[in-house]
Protein backbone atom coordinates (compact mmCIF):
# COMPACT_ATOMS: atom_id res chain seq x y z
CA UNK A 1 0.00 0.00 0.00
CA UNK A 2 2.87 2.40 0.81
CA UNK A 3 4.35 2.00 -2.67
CA UNK A 4 0.96 2.42 -4.32
CA UNK A 5 0.37 5.64 -2.39
CA UNK A 6 3.69 7.17 -3.47
CA UNK A 7 2.98 6.22 -7.08
CA UNK A 8 -0.31 8.12 -6.81
CA UNK A 9 1.47 11.10 -5.18
CA UNK A 10 4.15 11.16 -7.91
CA UNK A 11 1.51 11.20 -10.66
CA UNK A 12 -0.36 14.00 -8.89
CA UNK A 13 2.84 16.06 -8.50
CA UNK A 14 3.47 15.81 -12.25
CA UNK A 15 0.03 17.28 -13.01
CA UNK A 16 -0.63 19.77 -10.18
CA UNK A 17 0.03 23.51 -10.30
CA UNK A 18 -0.74 24.35 -6.66
CA UNK A 19 -1.06 22.61 -3.30
CA UNK A 20 -4.86 22.35 -3.30
CA UNK A 21 -4.88 20.75 -6.76
CA UNK A 22 -2.05 18.43 -5.69
CA UNK A 23 -4.05 17.16 -2.70
CA UNK A 24 -7.22 16.75 -4.78
CA UNK A 25 -5.40 14.80 -7.53
CA UNK A 26 -3.66 12.63 -4.92
CA UNK A 27 -7.00 11.86 -3.31
CA UNK A 28 -8.59 11.01 -6.66
CA UNK A 29 -5.77 8.67 -7.67
CA UNK A 30 -5.69 6.97 -4.24
CA UNK A 31 -9.46 6.51 -4.42
CA UNK A 32 -9.25 5.03 -7.91
CA UNK A 33 -6.60 2.55 -6.70
CA UNK A 34 -8.86 1.48 -3.83
CA UNK A 35 -6.50 2.74 -1.10
CA UNK A 36 -8.06 3.40 2.34
CA UNK A 37 -8.74 7.06 3.04
CA UNK A 38 -7.26 7.64 6.52
CA UNK A 39 -3.69 6.36 5.87
CA UNK A 40 -3.59 8.39 2.65
CA UNK A 41 -4.73 11.52 4.51
CA UNK A 42 -1.99 11.16 7.13
CA UNK A 43 0.72 10.44 4.57
CA UNK A 44 -0.33 13.48 2.55
CA UNK A 45 -0.35 15.65 5.67
CA UNK A 46 3.23 14.57 6.42
CA UNK A 47 4.54 15.86 3.05
CA UNK A 48 6.70 18.93 3.72
CA UNK A 49 6.13 20.27 0.22
CA UNK A 50 2.38 20.69 0.95
CA UNK A 51 1.54 23.85 2.91
CA UNK A 52 -2.10 22.93 3.68
CA UNK A 53 -2.85 21.82 7.25
CA UNK A 54 -4.32 18.44 8.11
CA UNK A 55 -7.89 19.74 8.45
CA UNK A 56 -7.80 21.21 4.95
CA UNK A 57 -6.28 18.03 3.51
CA UNK A 58 -8.84 15.90 5.29
CA UNK A 59 -11.75 17.92 3.90
CA UNK A 60 -10.44 17.60 0.33
CA UNK A 61 -10.04 13.83 0.70
CA UNK A 62 -13.53 13.60 2.20
CA UNK A 63 -15.15 15.27 -0.81
CA UNK A 64 -13.38 12.79 -3.11
CA UNK A 65 -13.93 9.65 -1.05
CA UNK A 66 -17.51 10.28 0.04
CA UNK A 67 -19.69 7.45 -1.21
CA UNK A 68 -23.27 7.89 -2.38
CA UNK A 69 -25.58 5.60 -0.36
CA UNK A 70 -27.77 3.11 -2.15
CA UNK A 71 -30.73 4.89 -0.59
CA UNK A 72 -30.98 8.66 -1.20
CA UNK A 73 -29.78 10.54 1.89
CA UNK A 74 -32.87 12.74 1.79
CA UNK A 75 -35.02 9.68 2.49
CA UNK A 76 -33.31 9.09 5.85
CA UNK A 77 -34.75 10.74 8.94
CA UNK A 78 -32.46 12.94 11.03
CA UNK A 79 -31.47 10.21 13.48
CA UNK A 80 -30.58 7.82 10.64
CA UNK A 81 -28.41 10.44 8.94
CA UNK A 82 -26.59 11.24 12.18
CA UNK A 83 -26.06 7.55 13.00
CA UNK A 84 -24.71 6.79 9.52
CA UNK A 85 -22.39 9.79 9.68
CA UNK A 86 -20.97 8.69 13.04
CA UNK A 87 -20.54 5.08 11.86
CA UNK A 88 -18.76 6.24 8.72
CA UNK A 89 -16.43 8.47 10.74
CA UNK A 90 -15.33 5.71 13.12
CA UNK A 91 -14.94 3.22 10.28
CA UNK A 92 -12.55 5.57 8.50
CA UNK A 93 -10.58 6.99 11.42
CA UNK A 94 -10.39 4.30 14.09
CA UNK A 95 -10.55 0.59 14.79
CA UNK A 96 -12.63 -0.42 17.81
CA UNK A 97 -13.04 -3.74 19.57
CA UNK A 98 -14.27 -5.21 22.84
CA UNK A 99 -11.58 -7.16 24.71
CA UNK A 100 -13.47 -10.14 26.13
CA UNK A 101 -10.56 -11.08 28.43
CA UNK A 102 -10.05 -7.67 30.01
CA UNK A 103 -13.74 -6.78 29.64
CA UNK A 104 -12.93 -3.33 28.24
CA UNK A 105 -13.41 -1.37 25.00
CA UNK A 106 -10.19 -0.81 23.05
CA UNK A 107 -9.16 1.33 20.09
CA UNK A 108 -6.31 2.21 17.75
CA UNK A 109 -5.88 4.61 14.80
CA UNK A 110 -6.95 3.22 11.45
CA UNK A 111 -3.85 4.54 9.65
CA UNK A 112 -2.47 1.25 8.34
CA UNK A 113 0.38 1.12 10.87
CA UNK A 114 -1.22 -1.47 13.21
CA UNK A 115 -0.59 0.28 16.51
CA UNK A 116 -0.98 -1.46 19.85
CA UNK A 117 -4.55 -1.62 21.12
CA UNK A 118 -5.27 0.70 24.05
CA UNK A 119 -8.19 1.14 26.43
CA UNK A 120 -10.94 3.51 25.29
CA UNK A 121 -11.35 6.13 28.02
CA UNK A 122 -13.95 8.88 28.38
CA UNK A 123 -11.25 11.37 27.43
CA UNK A 124 -10.51 9.47 24.21
CA UNK A 125 -14.19 9.28 23.37
CA UNK A 126 -14.72 13.00 24.01
CA UNK A 127 -11.79 13.82 21.73
CA UNK A 128 -13.10 11.51 18.99
CA UNK A 129 -16.56 13.04 19.31
CA UNK A 130 -15.16 16.53 18.90
CA UNK A 131 -13.15 15.41 15.86
CA UNK A 132 -16.31 13.98 14.34
CA UNK A 133 -18.22 17.21 14.99
CA UNK A 134 -15.32 19.32 13.69
CA UNK A 135 -15.26 17.25 10.51
CA UNK A 136 -18.89 18.19 9.94
CA UNK A 137 -20.80 15.47 11.76
CA UNK A 138 -23.75 17.73 12.42
CA UNK A 139 -23.87 18.98 8.83
CA UNK A 140 -27.57 17.98 8.44
CA UNK A 141 -28.62 20.91 10.57
CA UNK A 142 -27.47 24.53 10.73
CA UNK A 143 -24.16 23.83 12.56
CA UNK A 144 -25.30 25.58 15.76
CA UNK A 145 -23.60 23.04 18.04
CA UNK A 146 -20.43 22.99 15.93
CA UNK A 147 -20.28 26.79 16.11
CA UNK A 148 -20.54 26.62 19.91
CA UNK A 149 -17.66 24.12 20.05
CA UNK A 150 -15.45 26.24 17.79
CA UNK A 151 -15.66 29.30 20.06
CA UNK A 152 -12.87 27.88 22.22
CA UNK A 153 -9.42 27.20 20.73
CA UNK A 154 -8.16 23.57 20.67
CA UNK A 155 -6.08 24.14 23.80
CA UNK A 156 -9.28 24.80 25.79
CA UNK A 157 -11.48 22.01 24.42
CA UNK A 158 -11.23 20.14 27.73
CA UNK A 159 -13.02 23.08 29.33
CA UNK A 160 -16.09 22.84 27.10
CA UNK A 161 -19.18 20.83 28.03
CA UNK A 162 -22.28 20.17 25.95
CA UNK A 163 -24.88 20.24 28.71
CA UNK A 164 -25.42 20.50 32.44
CA UNK A 165 -27.82 18.59 34.67
CA UNK A 166 -29.61 21.28 36.62
CA UNK A 167 -31.01 18.79 39.16
CA UNK A 168 -27.48 17.84 40.26
CA UNK A 169 -26.41 20.78 42.45
CA UNK A 170 -22.90 19.44 43.05
CA UNK A 171 -22.23 18.99 39.34
CA UNK A 172 -23.54 22.49 38.65
CA UNK A 173 -21.12 24.01 41.17
CA UNK A 174 -18.17 22.02 39.75
CA UNK A 175 -19.02 23.05 36.21
CA UNK A 176 -19.32 26.73 37.14
CA UNK A 177 -15.89 26.70 38.80
CA UNK A 178 -13.96 24.52 36.32
CA UNK A 179 -15.36 24.95 32.81
CA UNK A 180 -14.84 27.81 30.36
CA UNK A 181 -17.95 27.37 28.22
CA UNK A 182 -21.18 25.47 28.86
CA UNK A 183 -23.50 24.82 25.92
CA UNK A 184 -27.11 24.30 26.99
CA UNK A 185 -28.24 22.29 23.99
CA UNK A 186 -31.95 22.52 23.10
CA UNK A 187 -32.73 25.18 25.71
CA UNK A 188 -36.45 25.02 24.96
CA UNK A 189 -36.52 21.39 26.15
CA UNK A 190 -35.62 22.49 29.68
CA UNK A 191 -38.45 22.64 32.21
CA UNK A 192 -39.54 25.98 33.71
CA UNK A 193 -37.84 24.98 36.95
CA UNK A 194 -34.56 24.24 35.12
CA UNK A 195 -34.76 27.52 33.21
CA UNK A 196 -35.29 29.37 36.49
CA UNK A 197 -32.11 27.76 37.87
CA UNK A 198 -30.21 28.72 34.74
CA UNK A 199 -31.37 32.32 35.15
CA UNK A 200 -30.15 32.29 38.77
CA UNK A 201 -26.69 30.87 38.08
CA UNK A 202 -26.11 33.34 35.25
CA UNK A 203 -25.88 36.04 37.93
CA UNK A 204 -23.50 34.15 40.27
CA UNK A 205 -19.93 35.44 40.55
CA UNK A 206 -18.61 32.92 43.08
CA UNK A 207 -19.62 29.34 43.81
CA UNK A 208 -19.19 26.89 46.65
CA UNK A 209 -17.29 23.77 45.59
CA UNK A 210 -16.74 20.68 47.72
CA UNK A 211 -13.13 19.53 47.92
CA UNK A 212 -12.32 16.13 46.48
CA UNK A 213 -12.72 13.35 49.07
CA UNK A 214 -13.77 15.88 51.69
CA UNK A 215 -16.89 17.31 53.26
CA UNK A 216 -15.43 20.81 53.27
CA UNK A 217 -16.63 23.48 50.84
CA UNK A 218 -14.55 26.39 49.55
CA UNK A 219 -15.54 29.55 47.72
CA UNK A 220 -14.27 29.53 44.17
CA UNK A 221 -14.46 32.10 41.39
CA UNK A 222 -16.93 31.23 38.66
CA UNK A 223 -15.12 30.66 35.35
CA UNK A 224 -17.94 29.33 33.15
CA UNK A 225 -19.77 31.30 30.50
CA UNK A 226 -22.93 30.02 28.85
CA UNK A 227 -24.25 29.61 25.34
CA UNK A 228 -27.39 27.77 24.25
CA UNK A 229 -29.06 26.40 21.13
CA UNK A 230 -32.75 26.00 20.42
CA UNK A 231 -35.11 25.34 17.55
CA UNK A 232 -37.87 27.38 19.18
CA UNK A 233 -38.52 30.89 17.77
CA UNK A 234 -39.64 32.04 21.25
CA UNK A 235 -37.35 30.38 23.82
CA UNK A 236 -37.63 33.08 26.51
CA UNK A 237 -40.36 32.43 29.07
CA UNK A 238 -39.53 35.05 31.71
CA UNK A 239 -39.31 38.64 30.50
CA UNK A 240 -37.87 39.84 33.83
CA UNK A 241 -34.60 38.05 33.10
CA UNK A 242 -34.28 38.68 29.36
CA UNK A 243 -31.41 41.15 29.85
CA UNK A 244 -29.20 38.15 30.70
CA UNK A 245 -29.62 36.75 27.20
CA UNK A 246 -28.68 37.82 23.68
CA UNK A 247 -30.89 35.96 21.19
CA UNK A 248 -29.35 35.53 17.74
CA UNK A 249 -31.56 34.00 15.03
CA UNK A 250 -29.83 31.70 12.53
CA UNK A 251 -30.85 32.59 9.00
CA UNK A 252 -29.17 29.63 7.30
CA UNK A 253 -26.37 27.08 7.63
CA UNK A 254 -23.49 28.53 9.67
CA UNK A 255 -20.16 28.54 7.83
CA UNK A 256 -17.79 26.59 10.09
CA UNK A 257 -15.16 25.95 7.41
CA UNK A 258 -12.84 29.00 7.77
CA UNK A 259 -10.00 28.53 10.24
CA UNK A 260 -10.38 30.82 13.26
CA UNK A 261 -7.34 32.90 14.14
CA UNK A 262 -7.64 32.18 17.85
CA UNK A 263 -4.27 33.71 18.72
CA UNK A 264 -5.21 37.11 17.26
CA UNK A 265 -8.77 36.91 18.59
CA UNK A 266 -7.70 36.32 22.18
CA UNK A 267 -4.82 38.82 21.90
CA UNK A 268 -7.29 41.53 20.92
CA UNK A 269 -9.66 40.62 23.79
CA UNK A 270 -6.78 40.65 26.30
CA UNK A 271 -5.51 44.00 24.99
CA UNK A 272 -8.95 45.59 25.37
CA UNK A 273 -9.42 44.23 28.89
CA UNK A 274 -6.01 45.52 29.97
CA UNK A 275 -6.91 48.95 28.64
CA UNK A 276 -10.15 49.26 30.57
CA UNK A 277 -12.77 47.90 28.17
CA UNK A 278 -15.99 46.93 29.97
CA UNK A 279 -16.69 43.19 29.88
CA UNK A 280 -20.26 43.68 31.15
CA UNK A 281 -23.17 45.56 29.53
CA UNK A 282 -24.13 49.07 30.61
CA UNK A 283 -27.71 49.88 31.64
CA UNK A 284 -28.36 51.39 28.18
CA UNK A 285 -27.07 48.20 26.52
CA UNK A 286 -29.25 46.08 28.79
CA UNK A 287 -32.30 48.09 27.72
CA UNK A 288 -31.43 47.58 24.05
CA UNK A 289 -30.97 43.85 24.70
CA UNK A 290 -34.38 43.65 26.39
CA UNK A 291 -36.01 45.44 23.45
CA UNK A 292 -34.24 43.15 20.99
CA UNK A 293 -35.20 40.02 22.94
CA UNK A 294 -38.89 40.96 23.03
CA UNK A 295 -39.41 39.25 19.67
CA UNK A 296 -38.13 35.98 21.18
CA UNK A 297 -40.35 36.20 24.27
CA UNK A 298 -42.87 33.43 24.80
CA UNK A 299 -46.18 34.93 25.89
CA UNK A 300 -48.13 33.45 28.76
CA UNK A 301 -51.83 32.66 28.41
CA UNK A 302 -52.88 35.93 30.07
CA UNK A 303 -50.60 37.94 27.77
CA UNK A 304 -51.97 36.22 24.67
CA UNK A 305 -55.53 36.95 25.83
CA UNK A 306 -54.85 40.63 26.50
CA UNK A 307 -52.96 41.29 23.26
CA UNK A 308 -55.73 39.56 21.32
CA UNK A 309 -58.53 41.75 22.69
CA UNK A 310 -56.79 45.03 23.65
CA UNK A 311 -54.40 47.54 22.09
CA UNK A 312 -52.27 50.32 23.67
CA UNK A 313 -53.97 53.73 23.72
CA UNK A 314 -53.04 57.37 24.20
CA UNK A 315 -52.49 58.67 27.71
CA UNK A 316 -55.83 60.28 28.56
CA UNK A 317 -58.62 59.82 31.08
CA UNK A 318 -60.93 58.07 28.62
CA UNK A 319 -58.42 55.34 27.78
CA UNK A 320 -57.45 54.47 31.38
CA UNK A 321 -58.82 51.05 32.38
CA UNK A 322 -58.61 49.51 35.84
CA UNK A 323 -57.97 45.84 36.47
CA UNK A 324 -61.65 45.26 37.34
CA UNK A 325 -62.77 46.97 34.13
CA UNK A 326 -60.42 44.81 32.07
CA UNK A 327 -61.77 41.67 33.70
CA UNK A 328 -65.40 42.71 33.11
CA UNK A 329 -64.63 43.43 29.46
CA UNK A 330 -63.07 39.96 29.04
CA UNK A 331 -66.06 38.20 30.65
CA UNK A 332 -68.15 38.91 27.61
CA UNK A 333 -65.51 37.65 25.20
CA UNK A 334 -63.99 34.48 26.67
CA UNK A 335 -65.26 31.56 28.73
CA UNK A 336 -64.87 31.36 32.49
CA UNK A 337 -62.44 28.46 32.08
CA UNK A 338 -60.10 30.63 29.97
CA UNK A 339 -60.27 33.65 32.27
CA UNK A 340 -56.83 34.48 33.79
CA UNK A 341 -56.61 35.18 37.49
CA UNK A 342 -56.30 38.73 38.90
CA UNK A 343 -52.60 38.11 39.55
CA UNK A 344 -51.94 36.82 36.02
CA UNK A 345 -53.86 39.73 34.47
CA UNK A 346 -51.98 42.28 36.56
CA UNK A 347 -48.58 40.87 35.56
CA UNK A 348 -49.57 40.71 31.89
CA UNK A 349 -50.94 44.25 31.89
CA UNK A 350 -47.68 45.58 33.32
CA UNK A 351 -45.75 43.86 30.54
CA UNK A 352 -47.76 45.20 27.59
CA UNK A 353 -49.49 48.44 28.57
CA UNK A 354 -48.47 51.80 29.99
CA UNK A 355 -49.57 52.25 33.62
CA UNK A 356 -51.08 55.51 34.83
CA UNK A 357 -53.38 57.24 37.31
CA UNK A 358 -56.16 59.79 36.82
CA UNK A 359 -58.20 61.29 39.72
CA UNK A 360 -57.06 58.54 42.06
CA UNK A 361 -57.93 55.76 39.60
CA UNK A 362 -54.98 53.49 38.81
CA UNK A 363 -54.91 51.44 35.67
CA UNK A 364 -53.41 51.09 32.19
CA UNK A 365 -53.86 53.10 29.00
CA UNK A 366 -55.54 50.71 26.60
CA UNK A 367 -58.56 50.23 24.37
CA UNK A 368 -60.64 47.21 23.35
CA UNK A 369 -60.02 46.01 19.82
CA UNK A 370 -62.99 45.98 17.46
Amino acid sequence: MRLEYYNCLALAISEATDDETLVRLTAEKCHQCGLPEEPCVLRTASQERISLDEDEIRKIFRTVYVRKPLQPRSSFNQKERIARGIADFFERRYQLRYNTVKKIEEWRPNDGCYHEWQQLTDRDLNRMTFEQMHEGGDGWGTHKTTFCRLILPPALHDYYIDDIKMDNAEQVERVLARMALVNIDEYNAKTEREQAKIKRILAEKDVQVRKMRSDQYVRSERTASFIATTNSPTPLTDSTGSRRYICCPVGGIIDTEPTVNYRQLYAQALFELRHGAAYYPSREEEQRMEAHNAQFQQMKKAELTLTEFFAPAERNKASLMTLSEVERSLHGRISAADMPSFRELSAALSQHFQPGAVDGRRGWYMRPKE
